[in-house]
């Protein structure tokens, strides 16, 4: 049997990442939650202390850098620069947004995903019993 856990206490606000407005469906950590059990896994909830603001920036500073990380590629199949008119006006404010980030903003991004990750992983041992 798995032993699963689940976060519901400290989710990530929609306002921890600029300009995302999409929610999850109210129950969809319990829907999914008893979907397991009825599947036979034992689940517990947790609820790991994270830094929601330095997630959400350290989100933000990967997402928009590897959009513009991209540029060269797309340059190289137009056979020119990109300008404005080739893309949605959300991904050229991406592009425009990462020039404001430097690599060590990126690597210090890097660095506070992987603490998450250490601390949602602490909270959540995964044990499987046969």
């Amino acid at each position: 049997m798995a032993v699963c856990h689940f976060h519901r206490g400290n989710k990530l606000s929609n306002n921890a990442i600029p300009n995302v407005s999409k929610r999850w469906p109210p129950n969809a950590v319990g829907e999914a939650a008893k979907l397991c059990e009825d599947l036979g896994h034992y689940v517990e909830e947790s609820s790991p202390e994270i830094d929601q603001a330095a997630l959400g920036k350290a989100t933000w500073v990967i997402t928009t850098a590897q959009t513009r990380a991209r540029l060269p590629f797309v340059e190289k199949v137009l056979g020119r620069p990109v300008t404005t008119e080739d893309f949605e006006p959300v991904t050229w404010a991406y592009l425009e947004t990462a020039l404001q980030f430097s690599a060590s903003d990126y690597a210090e991004a890097i660095n506070v995903l992987h603490l998450t990750g250490r601390v949602v992983g602490r909270s959540s041992p995964v044990t499987i019993s046969c």
